[in-house]
């Protein structure tokens, strides 16, 4: 990959990352929280099926119980952040989303 496509495919990510938070204000004024969570999830889950079906192979015992707990920890901080997006404007939901990121790195 060169350089040239490398950047318009790193915009075109961060351009779809910000303007989520904007779509998923849109969709809080007639959804609730939890359920665009769990719609988010349930669009995610099949799409790694339908794309990645020839690559999964059976898991096992371990990896199901990890991915429990991850999945579990993140279907709570979507859930908070889509609580969060319904008290706030979309575009401080978004800084304080990626402000995490920064300070997390320091640690």
């Amino acid at each position: 990959m060169n350089r040239h496509r490398a950047f318009w495919l790193m915009l075109l990510v961060t351009a779809s990352w910000g303007a989520s938070y904007m779509w998923m204000k849109i969709a809080l004024i007639s959804v609730a929280p939890l359920f665009l969570v769990g719609l988010r999830f349930t669009v995610a889950f099949l799409a790694t099926i339908i794309i990645f079906a020839r690559v999964l192979k059976r898991p096992t015992h371990q990896e199901v119980v990890a991915s429990f707990i991850l999945g579990t920890l993140l279907f709570c901080a979507f859930t908070f952040v889509m609580i969060g997006l319904q008290h706030t404007d979309a575009s401080t939901a978004g800084f304080f989303a990626q402000y995490d990121y920064r300070v997390c790195r320091d640690f």
